[in-house]
């Protein structure tokens, strides 16, 4: 299982089901509704969350997302 990473809700679209998220590599992952943890009403631009990325396809992705909280 890989290690999930923080990054920063770019853009999400509740309605058409997906946005994208900065990862602290700079990289943009694409999500869709299905690879939230959490209640996407909550999400806003610019939000830390953490996520498993997966950039063995063409577009790299999000999944397992969840809000990133410092401890």
């Amino acid at each position: 299982m890989s290690s999930k990473m923080i990054g920063r809700l770019r853009w999400f679209d509740e309605n058409k089901g997906y946005g994208y998220i900065t990862g602290y590599d700079e990289e943009n992952y694409y999500f869709q509704l299905e690879n939230l943890l959490i209640d996407p009403t909550i999400l806003r631009t610019g939000t830390e969350v953490k996520f498993i990325p997966n950039t063995l396809t063409k577009i790299p992705y999000a999944d397992e997302i969840e809000l990133y909280e410092e401890i």
